[in-house]
């Protein structure tokens, strides 16, 4: 049964999809809409061809420099393969020390959401981290939770990194770290 705290990230995140869907003013679908036949005008649409049925998924690798509350940077390595999603996260010196130690380097594995139909997509990720004996965790290890969201095709990422004592991740997060970055 899922979590209350991941049900509350899946349903936040799901509303901002929502926002941004009702303000999506584009129509590049390829999908006709005035009864012409069809057009395939893929060069400036964010997936190869629409209409094409192609099983091969393809590595796409991307690296993001993430800034953490505005005040700190994060690197994030990521590894898509289809709606499958690995990561690599280091840390810095900066704001939110106590509880991401710096010099971490943090793997991860999670999914990618897509909504199609509102050109969406929402990255979730779970990091597990050592303990920050100066931080609000003490000597228990530090489960993190990341979330990106954002427009297919879109260079910006926006989200959060929900922070947990111990290895669970259910029940009320340390803090959540608001994140922003681009491709």
């Amino acid at each position: 049964m899922p979590r209350k705290t991941d049900l509350l990230m899946i349903l936040l995140c799901l509303l901002v999809a929502l926002c941004v869907a009702c303000s999506c003013k584009g129509d590049d679908d390829d999908n006709v809409d005035s009864g012409a036949p069809p057009v395939n005008d893929d060069a400036d649409d964010d997936t190869a061809d629409d209409d094409a049925d192609d099983d091969t998924e393809d590595v796409v690798k991307r690296d993001l420099t993430m800034t953490l509350e505005y005040r700190n940077t994060l690197q994030l390595h990521l590894e898509e393969r289809g709606d499958e999603l690995t990561a690599i996260l280091e840390t810095f010196a900066g704001y939110g020390d106590d509880l991401l130690a710096q010099g971490q380097i943090l793997t991860a594995v999670g999914e990618i959401l897509r909504f199609p139909e509102a050109k969406y997509e929402i990255y979730t990720l779970r990091f597990s981290g050592i303990p920050v004996s100066s931080g609000p965790c003490g000597a228990q290890r530090i489960t993190y939770r990341l979330t990106l969201t954002g427009q297919t095709g879109a260079t910006e990422r926006m989200g959060g990194i929900a922070s947990f004592c111990g290895e669970d991740t259910s029940g009320r997060p340390e803090r959540i770290l608001r994140i922003v970055g681009k491709f």
